[in-house]
C-alpha cells in the first residue's frame, strides 16, 4: 500500500480509493491500514536511528 500510495516503484501515486480497487477493499479500510503502518514504520525507525 505505501508503494502504490507513494509510488516507490514507478513513481505513480494513487489514492486511497484507486488502491482499495486494485486490492478490492474499501477506501476507509486502505487508510486505517496505511495510518497504523506509518505510525509503527515511524516510530520503529526514530527508535533505530535516535542516540540511545
Amino acid at each position: 500500500m505505501l508503494t502504490l500510495s507513494f509510488g516507490l516503484e514507478n513513481e505513480q501515486h494513487f489514492n486511497p480509493a484507486q488502491i482499495g480497487q486494485q486490492l478490492n477493499l474499501s477506501r476507509e479500510r486502505i487508510r486505517q491500514m496505511m495510518h497504523g503502518s506509518c505510525i509503527t514504520k515511524t516510530k520503529n525507525y526514530i527508535l533505530e536511528v535516535s542516540p540511545q
